[in-house]
């Protein structure tokens, strides 16, 4: 979906200075402009957003798996009134 508005937002823009050039009211196409802009900015957030989120790798989950266990001990080992605040 945000990759469509991006989209969207790069063919209004062409549209709009497509406008701009014929000589139309620039303070108009320019209120359309900032608010294009900032919908794409906005757009554009959202796939960073997307691009971050990822699956964790088997091998990141086996690098996981000891630092598990040595939690583990350290919380069997732990004064059992600690662990309650857990």
């Amino acid at each position: 979906m945000a990759k469509r508005t991006v989209d969207d937002c790069d063919r209004r823009m062409a549209r709009y200075r497509s406008t701009l050039y014929a000589g139309d009211d620039p303070q108009e196409i320019g209120k359309w402009m900032a608010e294009t802009r900032a919908e794409r900015l906005k757009a554009e957030g959202q796939l960073r957003a997307i691009d971050h989120k990822r699956e964790t790798t088997e091998r990141e989950i086996m690098e996981l798996i000891p630092r598990l266990s040595e939690m583990t001990d350290v919380l069997k080992e732990a004064d059992p009134a600690d662990r309650s605040d857990l």
